[in-house]
């Protein structure tokens, strides 16, 4: 489970241990909460949304700025953004388990 920017870790770890595998343990599930994504063009949730009392777009935009390795890396860096092209391939790829009741 994990909150905003911890949504962002669980769901790339989560797809990581799913395809590649994590025996024995066993992930039921992952829970994101209000996950933090953000690639270069913006959805419609953050241009409505996303100037808030607490942080800005700009805010955003500098923490991206600022975390992200390697000179000239944007928000397309797979850490900033779950939905590359080598994400939704790997995506595709995983064989997701039925879930246990």
């Amino acid at each position: 489970m994990g909150d905003s920017a911890g949504g962002n870790i669980v769901a790339h770890l989560g797809l990581r241990a799913a395809s590649e595998g994590v025996h024995p343990l066993h992930i039921s599930g992952l829970i994101l909460v209000i996950p933090f994504f953000g690639g270069v063009e913006r959805s419609n949730s953050v241009i409505l949304y996303g100037d808030n009392v607490k942080m800005t777009l700009q805010d955003t935009d500098n923490f991206s700025a600022v975390s992200l390795p390697g000179e000239g890396a944007d928000r397309r860096h797979p850490y900033c953004t779950f939905f590359t092209p080598e994400t939704r391939a790997l995506v595709q790829s995983v064989k997701i388990p039925p879930s246990r009741s």
